[in-house]
Protein backbone atom coordinates (compact mmCIF):
# COMPACT_ATOMS: atom_id res chain seq x y z
CA UNK A 1 0.00 0.00 0.00
CA UNK A 2 1.76 3.37 -1.24
CA UNK A 3 1.46 6.11 1.29
CA UNK A 4 2.93 8.74 -0.57
CA UNK A 5 4.85 8.43 -3.67
CA UNK A 6 6.51 6.10 -1.92
CA UNK A 7 7.83 5.15 -5.06
CA UNK A 8 11.59 6.27 -3.76
CA UNK A 9 10.91 9.34 -1.79
CA UNK A 10 12.17 9.22 1.86
CA UNK A 11 9.59 9.35 4.69
CA UNK A 12 9.90 12.86 6.49
CA UNK A 13 10.01 11.99 9.91
CA UNK A 14 9.85 14.81 12.74
CA UNK A 15 11.43 14.29 16.48
CA UNK A 16 8.51 15.90 18.83
CA UNK A 17 10.15 18.80 21.39
CA UNK A 18 10.41 17.99 24.73
CA UNK A 19 9.76 20.99 25.84
CA UNK A 20 6.15 22.09 27.07
CA UNK A 21 5.49 23.33 23.67
CA UNK A 22 7.42 22.15 20.53
CA UNK A 23 7.26 23.33 16.94
CA UNK A 24 8.32 21.37 14.30
CA UNK A 25 10.39 22.95 11.47
CA UNK A 26 10.04 22.24 7.91
CA UNK A 27 13.54 21.48 7.74
CA UNK A 28 12.61 19.20 4.81
CA UNK A 29 11.27 21.82 2.56
CA UNK A 30 13.88 24.34 3.41
CA UNK A 31 16.41 21.78 1.95
CA UNK A 32 14.19 20.72 -1.24
CA UNK A 33 13.82 16.79 -0.04
CA UNK A 34 9.85 16.71 0.51
CA UNK A 35 9.26 19.98 -1.19
CA UNK A 36 10.34 21.56 -4.29
CA UNK A 37 10.00 24.29 -6.71
CA UNK A 38 9.83 23.09 -10.14
CA UNK A 39 10.19 26.18 -12.20
CA UNK A 40 11.00 25.45 -16.02
CA UNK A 41 9.48 28.68 -18.02
CA UNK A 42 6.01 28.35 -16.59
CA UNK A 43 4.17 31.10 -15.30
CA UNK A 44 6.20 32.60 -12.06
CA UNK A 45 2.68 33.64 -10.76
CA UNK A 46 1.29 29.74 -9.84
CA UNK A 47 0.40 29.80 -6.60
CA UNK A 48 0.87 25.48 -5.29
CA UNK A 49 0.35 23.01 -2.87
CA UNK A 50 3.87 21.44 -2.73
CA UNK A 51 3.50 18.41 -0.21
CA UNK A 52 5.72 16.08 -2.19
CA UNK A 53 7.81 16.78 -4.86
CA UNK A 54 6.84 13.87 -7.52
CA UNK A 55 3.65 12.61 -6.26
CA UNK A 56 0.82 13.21 -8.53
CA UNK A 57 -1.47 12.45 -5.41
CA UNK A 58 0.15 15.48 -3.52
CA UNK A 59 -0.08 13.26 -0.38
CA UNK A 60 2.14 12.97 2.71
CA UNK A 61 1.91 10.65 5.63
CA UNK A 62 3.78 12.02 8.71
CA UNK A 63 4.52 9.94 12.13
CA UNK A 64 4.82 11.57 15.30
CA UNK A 65 5.67 10.28 18.67
CA UNK A 66 2.72 9.53 20.67
CA UNK A 67 3.87 12.62 22.93
CA UNK A 68 1.37 14.82 25.04
CA UNK A 69 3.22 17.85 24.43
CA UNK A 70 1.20 20.12 22.77
CA UNK A 71 3.16 20.85 18.73
CA UNK A 72 2.99 23.07 16.54
CA UNK A 73 3.03 21.87 13.13
CA UNK A 74 3.69 23.19 9.38
CA UNK A 75 0.48 21.06 8.12
CA UNK A 76 0.05 22.45 4.08
CA UNK A 77 2.92 24.55 2.41
CA UNK A 78 1.10 26.97 0.16
CA UNK A 79 3.83 27.81 -2.34
CA UNK A 80 5.13 30.64 -5.01
CA UNK A 81 6.79 28.80 -7.47
CA UNK A 82 9.09 31.14 -8.47
CA UNK A 83 13.06 30.84 -8.08
CA UNK A 84 12.75 34.13 -5.93
CA UNK A 85 10.79 34.98 -2.82
CA UNK A 86 7.11 36.80 -3.05
CA UNK A 87 7.31 40.77 -4.13
CA UNK A 88 4.45 41.21 -1.72
CA UNK A 89 2.70 39.78 0.54
CA UNK A 90 0.40 36.99 -0.32
CA UNK A 91 -2.86 35.95 0.93
CA UNK A 92 -4.02 32.13 -0.15
CA UNK A 93 -7.51 31.03 1.29
CA UNK A 94 -8.26 27.22 1.65
CA UNK A 95 -11.40 24.89 1.62
CA UNK A 96 -11.51 21.57 3.60
CA UNK A 97 -12.31 18.99 0.45
CA UNK A 98 -13.70 15.83 2.18
CA UNK A 99 -14.06 14.51 -1.39
CA UNK A 100 -10.36 14.38 -2.41
CA UNK A 101 -9.76 12.42 0.59
CA UNK A 102 -12.75 10.05 -0.19
CA UNK A 103 -11.08 9.45 -3.31
CA UNK A 104 -7.86 8.63 -1.80
CA UNK A 105 -8.81 5.76 0.27
CA UNK A 106 -11.27 4.27 -2.31
CA UNK A 107 -8.08 4.45 -4.82
CA UNK A 108 -5.91 2.96 -2.34
CA UNK A 109 -7.43 1.10 -0.11
CA UNK A 110 -6.85 3.22 2.48
CA UNK A 111 -8.96 3.96 5.51
CA UNK A 112 -7.84 7.83 6.48
CA UNK A 113 -10.74 10.03 8.50
CA UNK A 114 -10.52 13.89 8.80
CA UNK A 115 -10.01 14.77 12.77
CA UNK A 116 -12.71 15.86 14.72
CA UNK A 117 -11.96 19.75 14.89
CA UNK A 118 -11.87 19.60 18.92
CA UNK A 119 -8.47 16.95 18.04
CA UNK A 120 -5.96 20.01 17.27
CA UNK A 121 -6.35 24.20 16.88
CA UNK A 122 -6.23 26.30 13.58
CA UNK A 123 -2.71 28.13 14.23
CA UNK A 124 -3.16 30.22 11.24
CA UNK A 125 -5.74 32.88 11.48
CA UNK A 126 -8.93 31.01 9.73
CA UNK A 127 -7.82 29.30 6.70
CA UNK A 128 -5.90 32.31 4.98
CA UNK A 129 -2.05 31.16 4.36
CA UNK A 130 0.13 34.29 4.09
CA UNK A 131 3.02 34.19 1.67
CA UNK A 132 4.88 36.99 3.43
CA UNK A 133 7.02 39.17 1.14
CA UNK A 134 10.61 37.84 0.06
CA UNK A 135 9.42 34.07 0.54
CA UNK A 136 8.14 31.49 -1.39
CA UNK A 137 5.92 29.54 1.06
CA UNK A 138 3.56 29.89 3.65
CA UNK A 139 1.91 26.91 6.19
CA UNK A 140 -1.35 26.46 7.39
CA UNK A 141 -0.30 25.20 11.03
CA UNK A 142 -1.99 23.46 13.64
CA UNK A 143 -1.58 22.91 17.30
CA UNK A 144 -2.43 19.31 18.62
CA UNK A 145 -1.38 16.36 21.02
CA UNK A 146 -0.03 13.99 19.19
CA UNK A 147 -1.19 11.26 21.46
CA UNK A 148 -4.61 12.44 20.98
CA UNK A 149 -4.64 11.10 17.32
CA UNK A 150 -3.56 7.48 18.92
CA UNK A 151 -5.20 4.47 17.67
CA UNK A 152 -6.16 6.30 13.88
CA UNK A 153 -5.31 7.12 11.01
CA UNK A 154 -6.17 10.86 10.00
CA UNK A 155 -5.30 13.37 7.06
CA UNK A 156 -6.67 16.55 6.47
CA UNK A 157 -7.71 17.45 2.67
CA UNK A 158 -7.62 20.98 1.72
CA UNK A 159 -7.60 22.63 -1.91
CA UNK A 160 -6.91 26.18 -2.32
CA UNK A 161 -10.07 28.39 -3.10
CA UNK A 162 -8.64 31.92 -3.63
CA UNK A 163 -5.95 34.43 -3.90
CA UNK A 164 -6.05 38.03 -2.76
CA UNK A 165 -3.85 39.63 -5.32
CA UNK A 166 -5.29 38.99 -9.23
CA UNK A 167 -1.69 38.82 -10.49
CA UNK A 168 -1.31 35.12 -9.26
CA UNK A 169 -3.11 32.06 -10.63
CA UNK A 170 -4.30 28.49 -8.59
CA UNK A 171 -2.34 25.68 -9.89
CA UNK A 172 -4.38 23.46 -11.80
CA UNK A 173 -1.92 20.24 -11.08
CA UNK A 174 -1.28 20.99 -7.23
CA UNK A 175 -4.16 22.91 -6.19
CA UNK A 176 -4.95 19.95 -3.93
CA UNK A 177 -3.30 18.31 -1.05
CA UNK A 178 -3.90 15.69 1.64
CA UNK A 179 -1.40 15.91 4.80
CA UNK A 180 -1.77 12.63 6.50
CA UNK A 181 -0.70 12.19 10.71
CA UNK A 182 -0.05 8.92 12.20
CA UNK A 183 1.50 7.90 15.41
CA UNK A 184 4.05 5.72 15.21
CA UNK A 185 3.14 1.99 16.31
CA UNK A 186 5.18 -0.28 18.30
CA UNK A 187 7.67 -1.79 15.31
CA UNK A 188 8.74 1.75 14.34
CA UNK A 189 12.53 2.22 14.84
CA UNK A 190 16.38 1.56 13.67
CA UNK A 191 16.96 -2.45 12.84
CA UNK A 192 20.47 -3.75 12.60
CA UNK A 193 19.99 -5.81 9.19
CA UNK A 194 21.81 -9.30 8.65
CA UNK A 195 21.07 -11.49 5.62
CA UNK A 196 20.97 -12.22 1.85
CA UNK A 197 19.57 -10.61 -0.70
CA UNK A 198 19.46 -12.29 -4.16
CA UNK A 199 18.85 -10.82 -7.71
CA UNK A 200 19.13 -12.63 -11.21
CA UNK A 201 20.33 -9.63 -13.25
CA UNK A 202 21.28 -6.80 -11.52
CA UNK A 203 25.14 -5.62 -11.57
CA UNK A 204 25.74 -8.81 -12.94
CA UNK A 205 25.77 -9.74 -9.27
CA UNK A 206 24.22 -13.35 -8.12
CA UNK A 207 23.73 -12.18 -4.35
CA UNK A 208 24.79 -9.40 -1.56
CA UNK A 209 25.46 -10.20 1.94
CA UNK A 210 24.47 -7.66 4.29
CA UNK A 211 25.62 -6.98 7.80
CA UNK A 212 26.42 -5.20 10.94
CA UNK A 213 27.19 -1.98 8.19
CA UNK A 214 23.28 -2.33 7.34
CA UNK A 215 20.72 -0.13 9.55
CA UNK A 216 17.05 0.06 7.91
CA UNK A 217 14.58 2.53 9.12
CA UNK A 218 11.26 0.11 9.75
CA UNK A 219 8.11 3.48 9.23
CA UNK A 220 4.61 3.21 10.30
CA UNK A 221 2.26 2.68 7.81
CA UNK A 222 -1.00 1.68 10.47
CA UNK A 223 -1.39 0.49 13.90
CA UNK A 224 0.07 -3.35 12.84
CA UNK A 225 2.57 -2.30 9.49
CA UNK A 226 5.78 -0.82 8.99
CA UNK A 227 7.41 -0.04 5.73
CA UNK A 228 11.19 -0.08 4.43
CA UNK A 229 12.33 1.72 1.53
CA UNK A 230 14.73 1.47 -0.10
CA UNK A 231 16.01 -2.05 0.11
CA UNK A 232 19.63 -1.57 0.67
CA UNK A 233 22.51 -4.27 0.67
CA UNK A 234 26.25 -3.16 0.92
CA UNK A 235 26.82 -2.82 -1.83
CA UNK A 236 23.84 -1.44 -4.22
CA UNK A 237 20.40 -0.02 -3.44
CA UNK A 238 16.99 -1.11 -4.84
CA UNK A 239 14.28 1.42 -5.43
CA UNK A 240 11.85 -1.13 -4.08
CA UNK A 241 9.59 -0.68 -0.80
CA UNK A 242 8.91 -3.60 1.23
CA UNK A 243 6.07 -3.73 3.48
CA UNK A 244 5.18 -5.86 6.39
CA UNK A 245 2.47 -6.36 8.49
CA UNK A 246 2.50 -7.96 11.74
CA UNK A 247 -1.07 -10.45 12.59
CA UNK A 248 -1.99 -10.94 15.76
CA UNK A 249 -0.28 -14.49 16.19
CA UNK A 250 3.32 -12.38 15.41
CA UNK A 251 3.53 -13.71 11.79
CA UNK A 252 4.26 -11.54 9.33
CA UNK A 253 2.96 -10.56 5.44
CA UNK A 254 5.13 -9.34 3.30
CA UNK A 255 4.84 -7.48 0.36
CA UNK A 256 7.32 -5.67 -2.51
CA UNK A 257 5.34 -2.89 -3.29
CA UNK A 258 4.18 -2.56 -7.41
CA UNK A 259 6.40 -6.02 -8.06
CA UNK A 260 4.36 -9.09 -9.42
CA UNK A 261 5.43 -11.07 -5.78
CA UNK A 262 2.92 -13.83 -3.84
CA UNK A 263 2.48 -12.45 -0.52
CA UNK A 264 1.30 -15.83 0.41
CA UNK A 265 3.28 -17.89 -1.42
CA UNK A 266 6.73 -17.54 0.95
CA UNK A 267 9.66 -19.46 0.45
CA UNK A 268 9.31 -19.93 4.75
CA UNK A 269 7.16 -18.05 7.20
CA UNK A 270 8.04 -14.74 8.35
CA UNK A 271 7.81 -13.84 12.06
CA UNK A 272 8.19 -11.24 14.70
CA UNK A 273 9.62 -12.32 18.32
CA UNK A 274 8.27 -9.45 20.53
CA UNK A 275 10.90 -11.07 23.22
CA UNK A 276 13.77 -9.59 21.35
CA UNK A 277 12.11 -7.16 19.48
CA UNK A 278 12.99 -8.81 15.99
CA UNK A 279 12.03 -9.86 12.59
CA UNK A 280 12.64 -12.83 10.44
CA UNK A 281 11.71 -11.86 7.08
CA UNK A 282 11.84 -14.37 4.28
CA UNK A 283 9.89 -13.19 1.19
CA UNK A 284 10.63 -12.33 -3.22
CA UNK A 285 8.89 -10.94 -5.55
CA UNK A 286 9.82 -11.21 -9.65
CA UNK A 287 8.03 -14.32 -10.45
CA UNK A 288 9.83 -15.78 -7.45
CA UNK A 289 13.67 -14.67 -8.73
CA UNK A 290 14.21 -11.82 -6.24
CA UNK A 291 14.52 -13.47 -2.59
CA UNK A 292 14.82 -11.56 0.59
CA UNK A 293 16.54 -13.18 4.01
CA UNK A 294 16.86 -10.41 6.43
CA UNK A 295 16.84 -10.84 10.07
CA UNK A 296 16.60 -7.35 11.96
CA UNK A 297 17.13 -6.30 15.44
CA UNK A 298 15.92 -3.37 17.18
CA UNK A 299 18.34 -0.62 17.57
CA UNK A 300 16.59 2.05 18.96
CA UNK A 301 13.83 5.06 17.47
CA UNK A 302 14.20 6.67 14.23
Amino acid sequence: MKRFSTSLLPILLLAISAAMTGCLKDKNFDNGSIQSVHNNGQNENVIEIQLTATSADNFLLTAFDASNVDTVFNLIPVVLNAPTGAKEDINVTLAPNPGLLADYNTANGTSYAIPDNSMYTLVSPGLTVKIPAGSRVGYLQIKFKPSTFLGGDWAFAYSIASIDKPAYAISGNLKNGIAAIIIKNQYDGKYKSQGNFTHPVAANTSSWLFGDGIVRDLVTSSATAVYIYPLETAAVTFGVELDLTINGDNTVRTDFVGTTDDPDAVPNPSYYNPATRSFHIDAWYGGHTRHLVDSLVYIGPR
